[in-house]
């Protein structure tokens, strides 16, 4: 399906075979100032969570995707949308990239297949993302995609250090 895949990455839906990777990812302490879930979590709840990815978005309001290179076909990280309001059309984005991965743009293409996906097949209006003030290159990455500055939301976040500032940025599908 070539409207899943891009110049060197591929998305797929989350298999039950990814529960080892899923695990290693999740519970990975490193990332969780990322996320709102800063505790570990468990196979039983992952494999659970696995077995209810196969839904579509419109029925769970969540759609979470493997993040493949294409030329092995070996994950590298996920992505999805999330928090989505069918009714306004809207869709917040989440999105990890395995450290070993990082710094070679697989992000950057990442979020551009997601934005052709979001805004061509599912005809989402909008996407929005909040990153921490501290995330200066996610910040950065979601500029070069042009997505606007909307909002700095104070104290939003809680960080290793106290309270953390949001950005929240937003990029309307004008087509």
């Amino acid at each position: 399906m070539t409207l899943l895949n891009h110049k060197r990455i591929a998305f797929r839906a989350p298999e039950p075979e990814d529960l080892d990777l899923f695990y290693r990812w999740e519970n990975d302490v490193s990332l969780w100032k990322y996320g709102s879930t800063p505790a570990p979590v468990s196979r039983f709840l992952l494999r659970d969570y696995l077995k209810l990815e196969g839904e579509e978005i419109f029925s769970k309001r969540q759609q979470k995707m493997v993040v493949l290179l294409r030329e092995t076909n070996e994950p590298i990280g996920t992505i999805d949308l999330f928090d989505f309001d069918p009714y306004h059309n809207r869709a917040a984005i989440g999105m990890m990239i395995d450290s070993s991965f990082q710094g070679r743009g697989y992000a950057l293409e990442t979020v551009e297949l997601l934005i052709e996906y979001a805004f061509s097949y599912l005809h989402i209006h909008q996407l929005y993302v909040e990153i921490p003030v501290s995330n200066v290159p996610c910040y950065r990455l979601f500029t070069k995609l042009n997505f606007h500055l909307c909002a700095t939301l104070k104290e939003w976040i809680r960080g290793e250090n106290g309270y953390e500032d949001i950005y929240l940025m937003q990029l309307i599908n004008d087509k």
